[in-house]
């Protein structure tokens, strides 16, 4: 907040030797209004403004950058990034009143002139406000401007969702009537859009309600994921009490809970939080794409639905047949590669933490395998399976194993993070120039494959040091060889 003072006193400043008036509009004045910060200031120019931008730019020492030239829309980036930005914009034909109504909801159609906001002892007493903004503010409501603002701007329903888990408020019925009649627009909106405005709800920490809102009340996830539909529709096995969609949406709503409480082991709290924060793209960090993962982990069901002979219902291939759907999702928001790489990753390996588990012995082997095929995405896999499981045991009321598995992954944590020598990465004894030297090998699969059980063997214990390395590869070789010539 000191930061936006010292910018807009920086701004008042230049507007009164430019002879302009200089509004606040918009999100800021909400923010404002209910004593919160805010990193996005819309500002509206009314006057001939000349080159006012370029010298709030230079005063800030910030870049002008042009959002919308058709609009006269520009932003200015602060140096350094700061914890603003700034947004000016021009009245030109339309009043400052005619502006605000066009708007996408009343608690973001307010203004301030910046003069009453700085010479005025109480500033909200001297709020614009046509269409009623501050009401809906005490009353927690986010509430459309008019008719058609969905239809002018259909990513606003996104937007709408967003704005309300933000704020913690919910959506006025006529306005969710209006989502929901405008809703089949979303298909026309450019997928980069969607992306920022899908990721930006999915890291708030208490999305879930709204996400479930979207999908039950107003249907606007199948627009976006018209694979819901199908998921609905395709019953369980008798593992799971609910549908396919509606245990992906439990095993969401699982996810998030314990991304939020975070009641973990304190040994794992700091590198697990680590790893969630780590930015999978320039917009997404880990922690939150994962729970995108954990909305569809489970679409691959609805292609592999199969009927045992016993009455029972299996998913042969289901984290593999999902992959599709993922590529298909990632091109739909233009996500980057490495996104959709994280995500599939993470889809096609969520089964194994629970196959291991329900082994009656894990061999150090067993556990180095797991860690050596899913990564460094290896915490996210683990987090996914607690999810998944604790998700299907609750909605069948079978709680005695959740505490259990807890603590199975827990464990597989702590040997990721605090055992990684000695379970994931033993140190290198021995290389492939060694073994093509020593065993007369030449360069090509078979080295990487001795040198992945070489590490293997060190897992288990039977080779410690460069001899063992060399002695265990030459053996083993030798009887692949004798395999081979049978």
């Amino acid at each position: 907040m000191e930061q936006l003072t010292s910018v807009l006193q920086q701004v008042s400043r230049i507007a009164r030797e430019k002879d302009v008036q200089v509004y606040l509009v918009g999100g800021v004045v909400r923010d404002l209004c209910l004593n919160e910060p805010s990193r996005d200031v819309d500002l509206l120019v009314e006057g001939e403004a000349g080159n006012f931008t370029r010298a709030v730019a230079q005063a800030l020492k910030g870049t002008l950058v042009p959002l919308d030239p058709a609009r006269g829309i520009e932003r200015i980036a602060l140096k350094g990034g700061g914890d603003c930005r700034l947004d000016l914009a021009y009245l030109k034909e339309n009043t400052l009143e005619e502006d605000l109504k066009q708007r996408d909801f009343t608690i973001n159609a307010m203004a301030l002139k910046l003069e009453d906001y700085f010479n005025r002892g109480i500033w909200w007493n001297h709020i614009i406000d046509p269409l009623g903004g501050q009401k809906d503010l005490a009353l927690g409501v986010v509430r459309a401007t008019s008719p058609d603002v969905f239809r002018r701007d259909p990513l606003r329903i996104l937007r709408a969702y967003r704005l309300a888990a933000q704020k913690g408020f919910h959506i006025h019925p006529s306005t969710e009537d209006l989502i929901r009649k405008h809703s089949h627009y979303l298909r026309s909106v450019a997928g980069e859009r969607l992306k920022e405005e899908l990721e930006a709800l999915l890291r708030i920490p208490k999305s879930y309600h709204y996400l479930y809102d979207m999908a039950e009340k107003s249907g606007v996830l199948e627009h976006i994921f018209p694979e819901i539909s199908s998921m609905r529709k395709t019953g369980q096995n008798y593992y799971h009490a609910e549908n396919v969609w509606f245990h992906c949406l439990r095993c969401y709503r699982v996810l998030e809970t314990m991304l939020s409480r975070r009641e973990w082991p304190p040994t794992i709290v700091q590198p697990l939080e680590q790893y969630l924060a780590q930015p999978v793209s320039a917009t997404a960090e880990k922690g939150t794409l994962l729970k995108l993962v954990a909305l569809f982990h489970d679409v691959g069901k609805i292609d592999t639905q199969r009927w045992r002979e016993d009455g029972r219902i299996s998913f042969p291939g289901h984290d593999r047949a999902a992959l599709k759907y993922v590529e298909t999702y990632g091109d739909r928001l233009r996500l980057s590669n490495r996104e959709k790489n994280f995500w599939s990753h993470i889809t096609r390996l969520h089964m194994w933490p629970l196959s291991l588990y329900c082994e009656p012995e894990i061999t150090a082997r067993a556990i180095h395998r797991f860690f050596r095929s899913a990564g460094e995405e290896s915490p996210g896999v683990l987090l996914l399976s607690l999810a998944d499981v604790t998700a299907t045991r609750e909605a069948a009321g079978v709680v005695e194993e959740i505490a259990s598995y807890r603590r199975f992954i827990f464990n597989f944590l702590h040997k990721y993070f605090h055992e990684f020598d000695r379970y994931v990465e033993p140190p290198v004894l021995v290389n492939g120039k060694d073994l093509a030297t020593e065993i007369g090998l030449e360069p090509g699969p078979a080295i990487g494959w001795l040198l992945k059980e070489i590490k293997a063997a060190q897992v288990e214990g039977l080779v410690r040091t460069r001899d063992d390395a060399l002695q265990w590869a030459h053996s083993l070789w030798e009887k692949k060889n004798g395999r081979d010539d049978d």
